[in-house]
């Protein structure tokens, strides 16, 4: 024999309790779904900056050794090579130099890197200067 209740809903009034628990669910699935999208996409993005980080150091550890015959002459782990400065020779005259040397840039490790983020850039900034004058006309 079935026992009936008689505090629960019959009819058209269990149905909607029914889709209201459903759309619940529905919506506790999706709150769930999204919080584990999040945390891949956080993953992706500290990993990232875990690169970036990695690559700055490396970078930071670069030395300028000097300018010579309009190549930059680097110190990259104990080797020294040469690299052509990367800028706008447009926008660069000696009035501005001081300025634009900001945004010269070198191409190291297969990126193309501020010059200011080297690791020697402050000291070596004014002997730079110098020698692009002369380079620059």
């Amino acid at each position: 024999m079935e026992v009936i209740s008689k505090n629960k809903p019959k009819g058209k009034a269990y149905s909607k309790i029914k889709a209201k628990r459903k759309q619940t669910r529905i919506l506790q699935e999706k709150a769930i779904k999204q919080r584990t999208e999040n945390k891949r996409v956080n993953a992706e993005n500290r990993k990232a900056n875990l690169e970036y980080r990695e690559f700055m150091s490396r970078v930071s550890e670069v030395e300028i050794v000097e300018f010579k015959k309009n190549m930059l002459i680097i110190d990259i782990d104990g080797e020294l090579e040469k690299r052509a400065l990367l800028f706008d020779k447009r926008k660069v005259n000696k009035k501005n130099l001081a300025q634009e040397i900001l945004d010269f840039k070198i191409k190291i490790f297969g990126e193309e890197v501020y010059l200011r983020k080297l690791g020697n850039f402050e000291e070596k900034k004014d002997e730079l200067l110098f020698s692009l004058e002369e380079f620059i006309d």
